[in-house]
């Protein structure tokens, strides 16, 4: 557990759980599962704001609970569902997402002359269908060669 985590276990502690009805969901989104079903997410202020990742984004519900932390004090909290309201600090979902690439797509973007004026989305979306079209011809010269 890291230390905003330790706070918010700590503010469960303090708000009536048992040690024993809490589960610590090591890296995953909401950090703290409750006996009776109540879902905890901690987060830390920094620089005004509160960042969510794309993960969390998706794996949070509705009823989720967020504790919010500024340094080693809690400030609030408040339901998934309530991200829309305003805050005294802004709420940023970080939306930049990893992406695993096949290494023959890797080969292929390497060799890539890059339009300065195509999004990575279309070049990505050419590239995949290109690779799309090698994929069934070879697939098609294997078929002609075993039938010889």
């Amino acid at each position: 557990m890291n230390q905003i985590e330790l706070l918010g276990f700590e503010w469960l502690r303090k708000h009536g759980y048992e040690e024993k009805d809490i589960r610590f969901n090591c890296n995953k989104s909401p950090d703290f599962i409750c006996s009776d079903g109540k879902r905890y997410e901690v987060k830390k202020i920094q620089k005004n704001q509160i960042l969510f990742y794309p993960i969390q984004i998706t794996s949070l519900k509705e009823d989720d609970i967020i504790l919010v932390f500024q340094k080693e004090n809690y400030v609030t909290n408040f339901l998934w569902k309530e991200r829309e309201k305003p805050f005294s600090f802004r709420i940023y979902f970080n939306k930049e997402i990893t992406i695993q690439i096949p290494k023959e797509i890797l080969n292929q973007l390497q060799k890539e002359k890059i339009n300065p004026n195509e999004t990575y989305s279309n070049l990505f979306k050419r590239i995949i269908k290109e690779n799309q079209k090698l994929k069934k011809k070879y697939k098609k010269l294997e078929e002609n060669e075993r039938f010889k």
